[in-house]
């Protein structure tokens, strides 16, 4: 319940703002596992950068592939206990959108930078103040000889709107539950952006993922320009996610059969949902087609005691028939008692003739 001061939700032009939720083991457990995301984002995200970044010929397309398949991978792990915002922007972007409690937005950011610091120190502890390239552990910042503080800020404001409009408009995918395939998308956003922004900033669209390695450089004493740059990496991508939010709310582009605001958790993962209880009446669904000689089917006989078969779905088992074989010669057959197959031995003996057989017992002797 919130606190007297603070109304639950505010409600504006039909779009509900909520402001606090309950805060239970499940809210607390949706906290450690945002916690968690970006740490090991950070970790294995940005450690790919400065280890790519250190080859001989480096290749932006790796770095953009390890952000792009680390969120894939991430919130289909995260997902279901958080929604997998793994952002701030994209968590302000939910808020704005109707979709996430003012109170989660809040403690998911805190939750965000304390696992960019964590895991910005665990590369510290791996890479060490000297290593070759990126040394400030992944670190945003742009060369002010070539781009303004202006022209970066737009540009990563550009980054995070692509990102946040595709969050929006994967939630409210006509059927629920998109699961791993409705993360790829989102997951495909990341990567071009980073695409895009690398060569610029080194790509941030994420207030919380660079906010660990710039505190951590700064611990480390390395120097670095990042003291006076790092107001782009926070307003920029949360402006561009702020006015994607609004634009997809009240703008023209808001798919029709979206059915009430949800966070990710609901509508891509479905941790909402229940198996549905199967009635066991019906479960003994397994049954057997007797075929007439035309192949049609004469009669379904249930077979008692059947495997279990949950889909309720009707199962044809082929009766089994036996073949008589057909042999092209006699001496193909089973000798008769007393035949010697030594041909010097049986040299005496008439010609056999040969002849089709259809399998029915015949006597040799007859031939």
């Amino acid at each position: 319940m919130a606190p007297f001061c603070i109304q639950d939700k505010y409600t504006f032009k039909g779009l509900e703002w909520e402001i606090w939720e309950k805060v239970d083991g499940k809210f607390l457990r949706a906290c450690l596992a945002e916690f968690m995301a970006m740490h090991l984002f950070v970790l294995l995200c940005c450690g790919c950068a400065m280890v790519t970044l250190a080859l001989d010929y480096p290749n932006f397309m790796m770095v953009a592939a390890s952000f792009g398949f680390g969120i894939l991978v991430l919130a289909h792990v995260f997902g279901p206990l958080s929604g997998g915002h793994i952002n701030c922007a994209v968590s302000a972007g939910l808020f704005v959108s109707g979709r996430c409690s003012l109170l989660k937005a809040v403690c998911y950011t805190l939750s965000q930078m304390l696992g960019s610091i964590c895991g910005a120190l665990f590369l510290w502890a791996i890479f060490g103040n000297d290593w070759p390239a990126a040394r400030a552990f992944g670190s945003n910042s742009w060369d002010p000889a070539v781009f303004t503080g202006g022209q970066v800020f737009f540009a990563e404001m550009l980054g995070t709107a692509l990102l946040m409009f595709n969050v929006l408009s994967t939630i409210d995918i006509p059927i629920e539950g998109g699961g791993p395939l409705g993360v790829y998308p989102i997951a495909m956003s990341v990567m071009i952006a980073h695409l895009f922004l690398l060569p610029i900033d080194g790509c941030s669209i994420n207030p919380t993922r660079s906010f660990g390695p710039f505190i951590v450089a700064n611990w480390a004493q390395i120097p670095t320009p990042f003291n006076t740059q790092q107001w782009c990496f926070w307003f920029g991508p949360l402006f561009g996610a702020i006015i994607a939010a609004i634009g997809y709310e009240f703008g023209t582009l808001k798919p029709e059969n979206f059915a009430g605001a949800k966070d990710m958790d609901k509508s891509l993962f479905s941790a909402d949902k229940k198996k549905r209880p199967i009635n066991k009446a019906k479960r003994l669904s397994l049954t057997i087609q007797q075929e007439s000689s035309d192949h049609s089917v004469n009669d379904v006989m249930p077979i008692s005691g059947a495997v279990e078969n949950p889909l309720n779905r009707p199962v044809k088992v082929k009766q089994n028939k036996t073949e008589q074989p057909v042999y092209s010669t006699a001496l193909q057959q089973a000798p008769p008692s007393g035949y010697n197959s030594n041909p010097d031995v049986n040299h005496n003996r008439p010609p056999v003739q040969v002849q089709q057989f259809d399998g029915h017992d015949v006597d040799l002797d007859d031939v």
